[in-house]
């Protein structure tokens, strides 16, 4: 165990390598096995061992991510109520609120526009082979063979969403409103641990803000339960080491299922697309983000990069940067040195909001589709400045609301598509995500790398500005 425990992440990339190689292999040579009951399996040795040998990975790669999954709530809770609450006397907590909020707002909103830019030069929804096939596309819809079962129980469900938001039909400067006021809305929980339970971030930071907020006004009164704070998150954090011992497996099991299911059909015609995507990731994570950290965080990018290694490595695994929270706080306030002043409040809020890569991926996929229906269906775009405008705030709002879990981005670009104009008529059909989804998870990978790197810089800016501004005070004799 010595030896595991030493050599952990050197044995989590092995495995994830493994895991590529298997599922490939097996994909390639179409070994029997993923998504299919077991009366459908065809008779023989070799299916019925593809069909339980798949089904042995995905059990181990889901009780893996629940195990996960299991301490998010309670780590978001406690580590925004002991951060909060534990605050050094010179803190400003408002202050650090306010900092936090317009970093996000900032690299949220320049992400938007390196998508928004790079779709406009690259154009990878106006090619030939693209509007063919999403020619084909839609004429199956018109014969009702359009999405599969899982797809389209996605757009089913973003649909009754939407609905139920009242939403549907709306453009423009109405749906910023009703967006914005449902936003607000979903901050406050009339249940708390209802919203526990469903895993609704949002409310859930709110309560915790509150809470921690409370316990610095009262700490003094009653001490016990700032160290009961402590004592529970040290709790956590030893019930998470134990956890991150099974890592290698558990990211050997994802891998290789995600390898052995994705198939390559369609992506001859969206690989422009696909290479826009990763080159907006690429240039949001390699030179924006390090740019501000050395710039605004004083702090060198690819040293810090290499102390929250564990952290990339696992939002790449599990493409959820809500699961992956709690090594992102353990390795920037633990190997990074960031105080729990200032990761306890930014990190958890960053898993919720802070979404660049999500933001990236959403305006080059919203303008790629849009761009491609209405070549295919013969309708002049006719987007001027204004149309530009409203695209740059829907997607910066979608991402802002968007789920740190895989997937989540799906039912918010099935949002934007609903509610984006295209020549005189609002709304590209949402089947159309399938032209796009066999690239998705792997893209969802690298998007959620950048977004908890997104978040782990953040909180290196909050920290050295607060702590520049908390020595001057001191300077001046404030405190």
């Amino acid at each position: 165990m010595s030896f595991w425990k030493r050599h952990l992440h050197t044995l989590i990339v092995v495995f994830i390598l493994a895991g590529i190689v298997l599922g490939s292999v097996l994909q390639s040579f179409g070994a029997p096995g993923p998504g299919k009951p077991v009366e459908q399996v065809a008779p023989g040795f070799a299916s019925m061992l593809g069909f339980y040998f798949f089904h042995a990975i995905d059990l181990l790669g889901r009780l893996f991510l629940a195990a996960l999954k299991m301490i998010i709530v309670p780590v978001v809770v406690v580590s925004i109520g002991y951060g909060l609450g534990g605050m050094s006397r010179g803190a400003n907590v408002g202050r650090i609120a306010l900092r936090t909020v317009l970093y996000y707002l900032l690299t949220t909103g320049l992400a938007v526009c390196t998508g928004l830019i790079l779709v406009t030069l690259f154009q990878p929804g106006s090619g030939e082979e693209i509007r063919q096939t999403v020619e084909g596309m839609l004429s199956q819809e018109v014969s009702g063979t359009s999405s599969s079962g899982s797809l389209q129980a996605k757009i089913d469900r973003a649909q009754a969403q939407i609905e139920a938001e009242g939403l549907k039909g709306l453009e423009g400067a109405p749906l910023m409103v009703l967006k914005l006021k449902n936003l607000a809305l979903s901050l406050m929980p009339t249940n708390v641990f209802q919203a526990m339970a469903a895993g609704k971030f949002l409310p859930i930071i709110v309560f915790s803000i509150l809470l921690g907020t409370t316990l610095l006004l009262v700490r003094d009164q009653t001490p016990s339960l700032l160290v009961l704070f402590e004592e529970l998150q040290t709790l956590l954090f030893t019930l998470l080491g134990a956890i991150m011992l099974t890592a290698p497996i558990g990211f050997f099991c994802i891998v290789a299922k995600l390898c052995w299911t994705v198939g390559l059909e369609g992506v001859g015609s969206v690989w422009v697309y696909g290479v826009t995507v990763l080159i907006g990731l690429a240039f949001h994570g390699l030179v924006i983000l390090p740019t501000i950290c050395w710039v605004f965080g004083r702090r060198n990018p690819i040293e810090f990069a290499g102390k929250i290694r564990n952290a990339l490595v696992m939002a790449f695994s599990t493409a959820s940067s809500s699961a992956t929270l709690p090594v992102t706080l353990k390795n920037v306030e633990g190997s990074a040195g960031i105080k729990k002043d200032y990761a306890s409040f930014v990190l958890p809020l960053g898993a919720t909001v802070n979404m660049d890569g999500t933001a990236i991926y959403e305006s080059i996929a919203l303008v790629t589709l849009a761009t491609s229906y209405a070549a295919a269906s013969g309708i002049p775009l006719g987007w001027e400045m204004a149309d530009m405008i409203v695209i740059f705030l829907s997607v910066t709002l979608a991402a802002v609301g968007a789920a740190g879990v895989p997937g989540a981005g799906i039912f918010m670009l099935i949002l934007l598509l609903s509610t984006i104009r295209i020549g005189d008529t609002v709304g590209v059909p949402a089947s159309l995500i399938g032209l796009i989804i066999v690239l998705d998870r792997p893209l969802d990978m690298i998007r959620t790398c950048i977004n908890v790197w997104g978040d782990s810089v953040g909180c290196v800016v909050v920290s050295n500005l607060e702590e520049r501004a908390q020595a001057r005070e001191r300077a001046e004799g404030k405190f």
